[in-house]
């Protein structure tokens, strides 16, 4: 493969599976970003998921599941040059903050490309970086956050990434926060884009994890991410469709505040735009 093309050093990366003919991201996506846009997936969907102006990047056979999955992205960026990735899931609607709240009708194909851009820019100084969840973004007035969850949009400039020593195939299922902790205990903090989210689909529609995800890999993952991170995760059980669920809650001030006390703040340049925003708390 020959110079991959990105968006000022960052590769868009939809990891997706089962979903060969929905790809609700890709559509949503304004297409002068299709260029810099790839759609992870086995061998078997490529056919069918190319044919746009977007890339299709093929999985090895070993790569079974989504943890495994985002490692391999990883690596492929890694050796082929790319610096930094967003990866987002499949199934998303973007959505925008404005007079009339958090809608789609802000998310316009300009908006969409000038916050990618500003994503990219985020990548440059810190390691980790995403944007807000559809879920949980009312709770968080400031256009952005540090030091909190991620999840459905997973950024990283792979330099800290490889430097944090993190790796998303520890765990199966919570393989988002388990990244987000490792590099965290390293002393590289996060930001987080909530003027800006991204919607995503059912948590149990056709296609994607849906089909390598049961109520007990599920807790699995609650308990293996709780074993990893005893100091900063806390599993606790909630209701889901009448049957009790482990959950997680994770200290992501307390994680981040260890990693600095033992290997000091890291960044990749130095920065003051968003230095003093609010961070992070228990979720």
């Amino acid at each position: 493969m020959g110079k991959l093309k990105t968006l000022n050093g960052m590769a868009i990366v939809i990891p997706t599976y089962g979903r060969p003919s929905k790809q609700i991201t890709l559509r949503e996506t304004p297409r002068d970003l299709h260029p810099f846009t790839y759609l992870a997936c086995v061998k078997g969907e490529a056919e069918v998921l190319g044919g746009g102006d977007h890339s299709i990047i093929v999985q090895p056979a070993r790569v079974k599941q989504i943890h495994q999955k985002r490692q391999w992205i990883m690596d492929w960026a890694h050796e082929n040059g790319v610096k930094k990735v967003l990866m987002l899931d499949d199934d998303m609607f973007w959505q925008a903050r404005g007079p009339k709240g958090l809608v789609k009708e802000y998310a316009t194909d300009g908006h969409v490309f000038a916050v990618l851009n500003q994503m990219s820019a985020i990548l440059d100084e810190f390691g980790h970086a995403g944007f807000s969840s559809r879920m949980g973004n009312n709770r968080v007035e400031s256009d952005f956050a540090r030091t909190t969850r991620m999840m459905h949009s997973l950024g990283y400039n792979v330099k800290a990434f490889r430097a944090s020593g993190a790796s998303f195939d520890r765990v199966h299922g919570k393989e988002d926060f388990d990244v987000t902790l490792q590099m965290m205990a390293r002393g590289w903090d996060n930001v987080v884009v909530y003027h800006t989210c991204v919607s995503p689909g059912s948590y149990d529609a056709p296609g994607g994890c849906s089909l390598e995800r049961t109520l007990e890999s599920a807790n699995r993952a609650a308990e293996s991410l709780q074993k990893l991170h005893p100091d900063h995760v806390r599993v606790v059980e909630k209701a889901f469709k009448n049957h009790p669920r482990k959950e997680v809650q994770m200290s992501w001030k307390k994680c981040f505040a260890r990693g600095v006390s033992l290997y000091g703040e890291q960044r990749l340049k130095p920065g003051t735009l968003y230095d003093g925003l609010p961070r992070g708390s228990k979720t």
